[in-house]
């Protein structure tokens, strides 16, 4: 999987330098809005208007590598650690392999390498009001590393 965010232009150009590399590429889209990236703010947070029936919520993911850290502690084990502490509804880290964001090196797992310096993307969902409440964790986690991203997204309520 390779996730990147930029303009449609940028994405198009990078889809064609990408796909002769792939037998079968399947792309999908997201419309995500960048909220901080290094600890800077890009845009205001605010909460997505859910659906009637709250088929719609929303989604931050926290892209940051793993020496990123809040008082000492890795900054994905820290965030998902106050996210609990306040009973958020979930959150989940995955490590990369390889990646890069803006004009920071590229950064990953290299051979004989001591310390591993792979990119980690930390997601959290839940209905916007619970976001919003969960919102100033993630801001102070992220206050000086980290491309922060909102989305909207679909949810299925079985039954």
């Amino acid at each position: 999987m390779i996730v990147a965010i930029g303009s449609a232009a940028a994405i198009i150009a990078a889809l064609g330098e990408v796909e002769p590399l792939l037998d079968h590429p399947v792309v999908t889209l997201e419309r995500v809005e960048v909220l901080k990236r290094d600890g800077q703010f890009v845009a205001s947070f605010s909460p997505s208007p859910e659906a009637e029936g709250g088929s719609r919520w929303q989604k931050l993911t926290i892209s940051t590598g793993e020496e990123a850290n809040v008082g000492g502690r890795p900054l994905y084990v820290e965030l998902i650690r106050r996210l609990r502490d306040a009973q958020g509804p979930g959150a989940t880290a995955l490590a990369g392999i390889w990646g890069y964001h803006g004009d920071h090196a590229p950064h990953g797992d290299r051979l004989w390498s001591l310390r591993r310096h792979v990119p980690v993307v930390t997601s959290v969902v839940g209905p916007p009001e619970e976001i919003a409440r969960l919102w100033p964790i993630v801001d102070h986690a992220t206050a000086a590393s980290g491309l922060v991203t909102s989305s909207t997204v679909s949810v299925l309520h079985g039954g």
